[in-house]
This record gives structure tokens, sequence and C-alpha cells, in this order.
């Protein structure tokens, strides 16, 4: 089932008398319940890509259909809802906010959004710090926490809303190997369970549970490897 749709997608900057194209006509599919790893070089046009997908950014031309809706005609309001409803995005240096606890971390995208009932807030934190093993870390600060920690706190905030798209921003970059293989099992058990991961990475190692690889040099796509290692050349 067809449930991002990119479709000539271009995106320039300009600075200046110049003009620096970040994405260029890009095309490309992905169905509901995959997991895609978007690999590229610093610099190649990964971050980019995944800002328009969440409608952070704008394209400069092309059509961006999510779920049969299409992002670029929703106004600022309407996309904000969307994003916080259908996107949970994770970062590399997980953005936690140092004033809150873990508990209140998590909680916080369910008051912006209002998806969950209120009553529900603290229970499906909880819930989600549980699945990650992480509940005795309710009432620490961010500054408590470790690497590891501190990202699988980032990954239960991200799900606070029950997103359908999970997008997650070289999430490992700044971890060592073995929180970093607990993070690949994490994003593995996610997909299993339903949601659509988009996974960037410039790095050689990445899940093993992925089902393709969009490989990205200088704003366009070179390749679409499955899993079954089945290139396909754009």
């Amino acid at each position: 089932m067809k449930y991002i749709e990119l479709k000539n997608l271009t995106k320039d900057y300009k600075t200046g008398n110049n003009v620096f194209s970040a994405l260029k006509n890009v095309d490309l599919t992905l169905n509901k319940g995959t997991f895609t790893v978007i690999k590229g070089a610093s610099g190649s046009g990964k971050s980019t890509l995944l800002n328009l997908i969440s409608g952070i950014d704008s394209p400069t031309s092309g059509e961006i259909l999510i779920n049969g809706t299409d992002i670029k005609k929703l106004n600022s309001e309407q996309l904000a809802k969307w994003r916080g409803t259908e996107i949970g995005i994770v970062f590399q240096f997980f953005q936690l906010m140092p004033t809150l606890t873990v508990l209140e971390n998590v909680i916080l995208p369910m008051e912006f959004v209002k998806k969950i009932p209120r009553s529900l807030h603290k229970e499906r934190a909880i819930m989600l710090l549980n699945k990650f093993n992480i509940a005795t870390l309710a009432k620490k600060y961010p500054h408590t926490l470790s690497g590891g920690e501190k990202q699988r706190v980032a990954i239960a905030r991200a799900l606070a809303n029950d997103p359908s798209i999970l997008i997650a921003d070289e999430p490992t970059g700044n971890l060592d190997s073995t929180n970093t293989a607990i993070i690949h099992q994490i994003f593995e058990l996610l997909n299993i369970d339903g949601k659509t991961i988009l996974y960037v990475t410039h790095e050689q190692g990445f899940p093993r549970g992925y089902s393709q690889v969009v490989n990205i040099s200088d704003g366009a796509i070179a390749s679409v490897v499955k899993k079954e290692m089945e290139v396909q050349h754009v």
C-alpha cells in the first residue's frame, strides 16, 4: 500500500545571487509499514528530505503525498496539527527539555497536540517508559542520564501521540556500540509493531530489520536497494 509518495521533489536555497539545490527532482514511493534506511554522506540531502516529509520545511517544487494528504496544501495550523499527530521525530542530539523530568518530557507532546485525553497522559507516558525499560528514570532530569538513556526517552517522546511514521535522524550518531545495538533493536521492534520508519544515517551499520536502503548523493536518489538486494537505478 502506497503511503509516502514524493513526486519530482526539489528544494533550492538562495544565497545572494547563487542557488544551491539540496534536492533535485526526487521521486520516491514508500509503502505503509516499511523500514526505510536513507543513506548518504554529509550534505547529500538526507536531512532536507526528512524535513520536507515531516513538513518542517516546504519544497521549491514537487508533491508530497502522505496517506493521500498533500501536505503542501495544508496551512500552518493544519500542518502543525498533522505533524503532531502523524509524525514522531528522533534526533541525534536527543533534544530533551533540560528543565523537565523524563516523565514530563514524554508527556509534553500530548499537551501540545491534544490527541490523547489529558486524563491518560501520565498513564501513556509511563507505559512508553516501561516499554523501553526506563520507567525508573521517570523523575530524573536529562542531565543525569547516559546517552543511551536519553535516546530511549527521546524515542518514547516521539511515540507519545502514537504517530504512524517515525523519523530518526542519525539516532545513534552520538552513542557507543552497546547503546547503538539497543536503539537498533528498538526500531526493529517498532517496525514489527506496524510503524513506518525512516532512518537516516551516513554510517555503514544500521538496523538489520530494514526493508530497503535509499542511497542519496548530491541531492538525488542514486539507488534503492531492497532487502532482497534488488537494485533499482533512478
